[in-house]
């Protein structure tokens, strides 16, 4: 069984969120099957179809962007669908999700993970499983955290059950969580780390940060 990991994030691989979730899930795979890894972070990325559609399982990694897919990827999964059906291809390929987004709650990406699901039955792919994690600017700050343990407890449980159902084939329900720990410790957290330092580089001070904009 061949099985490409694909990153669809926009960053960089060193600061990309979705890379740390895959090699989490990489982990876990064991050595038994092939593992092919990808990066597409731009479009233009077709020289990669034909490998593609010669793998037996593909994993989508990826953070929410506005409640759906960063749309260079998104352009990237169209192209795909169409060299498919151009190509006529019958080989089943299951297709599993593993991804992140800002929000607190891990169901935030439901709409996103519909999306993947709608693209697989034009693409003549077959939809497996998603796992969706909530808070994922936090991966940055947990490296040396196990997986499994502390906030990544949830995490843990998602991506074996996901890396189970990959070795054997199977599908499962989607998986939607957030992070151990409190929401109020995140929302302090992301405040005193990424808000208020990004606006203090932006000139801005927290006051400015909560003042509602004035009607015109």
């Amino acid at each position: 069984m061949n099985i490409a990991l694909i990153n669809g994030s926009p960053r960089a691989e060193r600061k990309s969120n979705s890379a740390i979730l895959l090699r989490f899930l990489k982990s876990k795979l064991g050595n038994d099957s092939p593992v092919a890894s990808y990066h597409f972070n731009r479009p233009g990325n077709s020289e990669y179809f034909q490998e593609l559609c010669g793998m037996d399982t593909l994993v989508l990694s990826f953070p929410l962007y506005a409640d759906a897919i960063p749309s260079h990827f998104f352009q990237i999964m169209v192209e795909f669908a169409a060299y498919r059906n151009r190509a006529n291809l019958q080989q089943e390929i299951l297709v599993y999700v593993l991804m992140n987004n800002g929000f607190y709650e891990g169901r935030q990406c439901n709409t996103a993970l519909r999306i993947v699901r709608n693209w697989c039955r034009r693409a003549g792919l077959v939809y497996a499983q998603g796992a969706a994690t909530g808070a994922g600017e936090t991966l940055g700050f947990l490296k040396q955290t196990p997986l499994g343990h502390g906030p990544l407890g949830n995490l843990g449980k998602a991506v074996t059950a996901l890396a189970l159902n990959i070795i054997e084939r199977k599908k499962g329900d989607d998986i939607l969580f957030s992070p151990n720990m409190p929401r109020s410790f995140w929302q302090f957290m992301a405040n005193r780390v990424f808000w208020l330092p990004a606006a203090k580089k932006n000139g801005l001070n927290r006051k400015d940060i909560y003042r509602a904009t004035a009607p015109e």
